[in-house]
């Protein structure tokens, strides 16, 4: 695969951006132009009281751990990616961020 514009993707991590591209998802899901997902103004307070019943009844001290997709790759106090990321010996830079996002995304498609 070859190298991509840097600055081009640091676009699409800037906040600015991410808004812009939710707030076109959101329209194009209140047109009822999207192929897989329905958007519902009218259950989203549901929704809300559904989500807080959820947090309350696993955290009911509010004290909610820090969540993010490489947490998944820590088990029993082992974190995996670390010893596959040591073993590897990447060349470049860009190698070892190739397979990250690699990982990353196979896993999140293992979830879905």
């Amino acid at each position: 695969m070859p190298d991509r514009d840097p600055d081009a993707v640091r676009l699409l991590l800037k906040p600015a951006a991410i808004r812009a591209r939710a707030q076109e998802m959101l329209e194009l899901g209140l047109a009822g132009q999207l192929l897989h997902f329905t958007v519902a103004p009218e259950r989203l307070e549901a929704c809300a009281d559904y989500v807080l019943d959820t947090i309350r009844a696993n955290y009911p001290t509010l004290e909610i751990p820090f969540h993010a997709r490489w947490r998944h790759f820590t088990v029993a106090g082992m974190d995996r990616w670390s010893v596959l990321d040591l073993g590897a010996s990447f060349a470049v830079a860009g190698e070892r961020g190739r397979a990250a996002y690699d990982l990353a995304i196979v896993s999140v498609l293992l979830d879905a």
